[in-house]
């Protein structure tokens, strides 16, 4: 589990993340498509609604325009 600074729960690894049948998985950090065969922190407390690429979790972000959520709340 870590801590980012882009979410205010932890975040947890999974070995994969499959949210759905829909086969439209996104990183929730840089908003890029994902493989859902590979690793992804996940955040249990926001049910899994927040998945992001591992290296997403520790880089900072490129666009300053980003606006992340937790829990239906803007966290910018």
């Amino acid at each position: 589990m870590v801590k980012s600074t882009y979410h205010d729960h932890v975040l947890t690894l999974k070995g994969s993340f499959v949210e759905d049948d829909s086969r439209d998985h996104r990183c929730e950090f840089c908003e890029e498509d994902r493989n859902p065969n590979d690793h992804a922190y996940y955040c249990e407390d926001c049910n899994g609604q927040v998945i992001a690429h591992v290296e997403c979790v520790f880089e900072p972000f490129k666009s300053k325009d980003k606006i992340l959520f937790c829990c239906g709340k803007s966290l910018t």
